[in-house]
């Protein structure tokens, strides 16, 4: 049991050596725990061949070297908006953002597909975030990537709601310049002004 292109160098990793008769098969309990961080083992492979090796019938006719075949784990994050309703007729819009969990394996990127309604709006390796005009179902798909490996895509759906008309809270909002209410649907600003001395006092 070796690591994958295995060279007895010092710079691969012999996981464990069996001397077994010929025409027998590699007992299941002598195979080696193993762990590599950021992927899941998901069977053992010949290293002369790649073939799958099947412990309950393949049988040894020779000297072999198996290698551990792994899966990258698939990528885990949530996915937000920074608005739950859209004013369309009003030129509103939100943004749709995915964060992430730091990967256990090195150097991992990863690429998106965005859906509205079902159809495909956007996809590429930098598109992390979606800004929208219209309310409807938007889902993304997300796989991620080592270079060589790609995870089994992790699918999430957020729904944007159509906001008829633009409704003020009750509470001021300030900031160093201008003083204004949000609307309680899509937290645009309304009845924006600038302060004034009586503003204060």
């Amino acid at each position: 049991f070796v690591e994958k292109g295995y060279i007895a160098d010092g710079k691969h990793t012999l996981y464990k050596e069996m001397m077994l008769l010929p025409k027998s098969k590699i007992p299941k309990e002598e195979i080696p725990e193993v762990t590599n961080p950021g992927y899941t083992l998901t069977g053992w492979a010949n290293n002369a061949t790649w073939d799958a090796w099947d412990f309950d019938n393949d049988i040894l006719t020779e000297g072999i070297q198996l290698y551990p075949v792994w899966k990258l784990d698939p990528a885990n994050y949530t996915l937000s908006a920074d608005k739950t309703h859209i004013h369309t007729e009003e030129g509103g819009s939100a943004t749709l953002k995915t964060e992430f969990t730091q990967h256990a394996a090195a150097n991992v990127s990863y690429e998106w597909q965005w859906y509205k309604d079902g159809k495909k709006v956007a996809e590429g390796t930098g598109n992390d975030s979606l800004t929208i005009t219209e309310p409807g179902e938007y889902k993304v798909i997300v796989i991620a990537t080592d270079g060589k490996l790609k995870s089994d895509p992790v699918e999430k759906t957020i729904t944007i709601a159509k906001a008829d008309e633009k409704h003020a809270g009750s509470e001021w909002k300030s900031d160093a310049k201008d003083h204004w209410k949000e609307c309680v649907e899509c937290k645009e600003k309304m009845n924006t002004a600038a302060h004034t001395f009586s503003d204060w006092m």
